[in-house]
């Protein structure tokens, strides 16, 4: 029995397949600079198959010695494109290293911090810059980055990127940003409370399942800032940013059209998701036999993971959660209601690869079926695309090729609403 299978395609360079599509995430990230193929190799050479260790060990130092090579090639005029593609890989790896650190080992706000200063290179050797930033919500410290996609970046809309469950913000740079960027979109990189970025920041940093909050706060935050046109905002969510998402836009409709990739508006299917343990609920099984059967998985890192996880990014915890089906109790309250989906406002893409866990999958048709909103549009990459697995990380191209047309259509670099949310 495996942790969790994302893919359906595998390098088969591990036992479990968790950690395997780690391997394919990373590596994917190639597509907007954020990996090489050698890089990787040379990396994954120093990882032994299950021994989480030596996977945060090798990545974070092959990242450190990325970073002197940036600072030497940023010290040569003709070689400051290559030092930001250098630090923009170095970002990856580090947040790579970090993957499968528990919640509440030490090392993850240091690692955090060199992540946040290769990706703050990125941001000042950019024509234009981009800003590196905050915000707060009820005293929670976010990270946040503006990207302007040109000199006039008010003249342009604004696509904010939200990412998932153990995502930094500076990852969302690699579904889509840099072409965003090339075709004169802004983009904005945020976190919410629980995420990488937030819990190194703040002493304490929790999901909260009224995601709307700190997700307001986000956007009042960025609207204030100079070059953002607040009447033109749109968001593009991954993974577990199916529930920030739908969430946030039941609530809030300063945003104008929103994507997600894909839609986990019921986040209690994530760890349902793990080992078979939804099959074995809906079959009748008691929380009592789940959590014996997942113990007997702990060798797992994914599944050992979980429960860390959890302690540090949910409910009142400050210590690993003891039982599994604690987290399953837990996440229950993180739920987008079909009253909410209704409320939704403005245009909608849904994307989902055929090779999701079958309950996202679910997920996403159902949350089709409920959006009221008559410009709405469901698109699922099957495995001929090479595009199937988890959000696509696989072949990001490819859901770009979605995504960005989809974009345009409706926003279109430059394209200005003649009426929209808070307009008469």
């Amino acid at each position: 029995m495996s942790s969790i299978d994302m893919a359906k395609r595998h390098f088969s360079l591990f036992t479990d397949p968790w950690l395997d599509f780690n391997v394919i995430r990373y590596l994917g990230y190639a597509s907007q600079g954020g990996a090489t193929v050698g890089e990787v190799l040379a990396i994954l050479a120093d990882v032994e198959d299950g021994d989480v260790e030596s996977w945060h060990k090798a990545w974070s130092s092959f990242a450190d010695r990325l970073v002197v090579e940036a600072q030497r090639l940023a010290a040569q005029p003709e070689s400051i494109i290559d030092a930001r593609r250098a630090y923009l890989r170095a970002a990856n790896y580090y947040h790579a290293s970090d993957q499968f650190l528990h919640g509440f080992d030490d090392r993850r706000a240091g690692v955090y911090q060199k992540l946040r200063a290769a990706f703050g290179k990125v941001c000042e050797l950019a024509s234009p810059p981009g800003r590196q930033l905050d915000y707060e919500s009820d005293g929670v410290r976010m990270p946040m980055y503006f990207l302007p996609g040109s000199s006039e970046p008010e003249k342009y809309p604004t696509v904010i990127m939200v990412g998932g469950a153990d995502v930094v913000c500076e990852e969302n740079f690699f579904y889509g940003a840099g072409s965003l960027l090339d075709r004169g979109y802004n983009v904005a990189l945020i976190e919410l409370p629980g995420q990488v970025g937030s819990l190194a920041l703040n002493e304490v940093s929790k999901y909260r399942a009224d995601t709307e909050v700190p997700f307001a706060a986000m956007l009042d935050a960025l609207t204030a800032l100079d070059g953002v046109d607040p009447d033109n905002l749109w968001c593009v969510c991954f993974s577990a940013g199916g529930y920030f998402g739908p969430r946030a836009a039941a609530h809030d409709h300063r945003v104008r059209g929103w994507v997600f990739d894909a839609s986990l508006h019921e986040l209690a299917e994530l760890p349902r998701s793990v080992a078979g343990v939804g099959e074995m609920l809906d079959g009748g099984a008691d929380y009592a036999t789940v959590d014996a059967h997942i113990e007997s998985l702990r060798h797992l890192p994914a599944v050992d993971f979980s429960f860390h996880w959890w302690g540090r990014r949910g409910g009142d915890y400050t210590e690993p959660v003891e039982r599994y089906s604690q987290i399953i109790e837990d996440m229950a309250a993180f739920t987008v209601t079909p009253e909410m989906i209704a409320r939704i406002s403005g245009p909608v893409l849904l994307v989902c690869g055929t090779s999701e866990p079958p309950a996202w999958r679910q997920l996403t048709r159902r949350m089709f079926q409920q959006l009221a909103v008559p410009d709405k549009e469901l698109v699922e990459l099957g495995p001929e695309t090479g595009a199937d697995a988890h959000t696509s990380v696989s072949a990001l191209p490819v859901a770009e090729a979605v995504i960005l047309p989809w974009l345009h259509r409706h926003a279109g670099p430059g394209a200005r609403p003649t009426s929209g949310p808070g307009r008469p």
